[in-house]
Order: C-alpha cells, then sequence, then structure tokens
C-alpha cells in the first residue's frame, strides 16, 4: 500500500497540542468500554491520545494508525508499548478485531463517510465501540476551495491562504 508525501510538521502539529487536546479528551470520556483487549487509535498524529489510551486501558494492545512517517516516529518515541503502522485511512483495512477504534480530528479530511464509517464498523469486535469526533469544516476556507474546484475549477479569492497540502 503506497502512502502520500507526509506534508505534516509535528513541531507545527505540537505547537496547538492543548487546543487539539480537549475534545479529544470529552470524546474518550463518553467510551464506556471498561477493559478492551485491543483499541485503535486511527489518525493518531504524534501519539498524544495514544498515551492516554493506553493509560486508561494499560492492559490492552493498543495500534495507532497515522499516514505521516514523521508523526509516527514521534508517536512511537513517546510510546514504546504501543504499536504503530503507517497507512492511509481510507485504505488500511484490519487484520484482526478491536473493542475501541477512536477517531478525533482526522476522518474530516477523508471522502466517503458512507462507504468508510461501515468499514470502519465492520473493524470491531462484536460489543465494541466506535468514537469519532470531526471538527466542523464545512466553513472552512480550505473546504470553499475544494468545493469551488470541485465544481467550477476555478479557484476562490481565498486560495493563496489555503495550506500546500490542500492544493491540487
Amino acid at each position: 500500500m503506497q502512502v502520500r508525501k507526509d506534508v505534516w510538521d509535528p513541531a507545527q502539529y505540537l505547537r496547538f497540542g492543548n487546543e487539539r487536546l480537549r475534545p479529544a479528551l470529552d470524546l474518550l470520556a463518553h467510551v464506556t468500554t471498561t477493559a478492551p483487549s485491543r483499541v485503535l487509535d486511527l489518525g493518531c498524529g504524534t501519539g498524544n491520545l495514544t498515551t492516554l489510551i493506553k493509560a486508561r486501558w494499560p492492559d490492552a494492545e493498543v495500534l495507532g494508525i497515522d499516514s505521516s512517517e514523521k508523526m509516527l516516529a514521534v508517536a512511537r518515541e513517546a510510546n514504546p508499548d504501543c504499536r504503530f503502522e503507517a497507512a492511509e485511512i481510507a485504505n488500511w483495512v484490519p487484520k484482526t478485531g478491536f473493542d475501541v477504534i477512536y477517531s478525533n480530528a482526522a476522518l474530516q479530511w477523508l471522502h466517503d463517510h458512507p462507504i468508510l464509517l461501515p468499514h470502519l464498523v465492520a473493524g470491531l469486535n462484536p460489543g465494541g465501540c466506535l468514537a469519532i469526533q470531526m471538527p466542523a469544516m464545512h466553513d472552512a476556507p480550505c473546504a470553499a476551495c475544494k468545493s469551488s474546484w470541485r465544481t467550477t475549477r476555478v479557484l476562490p479569492p481565498i486560495w493563496p491562504r489555503c495550506p500546500v497540502s490542500l492544493r491540487f
């Protein structure tokens, strides 16, 4: 499986770690699973939440998936008791089921949620929990750029403010 060009910068990502952590902690608090044996952190980035997941369920096997090897290098160093794999979420297929699949602020970057979400549910063990948090990004400048390009092939005036990684 081929992974896209790595455009993530772990240092820049971690500059806003506290702001990113608040909704992630709220989501984790809503997971009522008490003793999972396998937990997936989907879109784990630098592993900040992976650390908290492992602390909450120390006996669980915790796997983090992310498309950025740079982010995963930070995650591996911070979480030696967890496993990490580089993969595109949209194409990744679990080899075995999970008791918890957790994804904070990652799935909003993907398309085809009607296909992706049933695929994730199929990766759960019976009685498993799928915990997802996606920021509302439909009004963000980058979303406007993508939408304009898809429908008209003309980029809006806000285009120069969009991150390079979203240019297509």
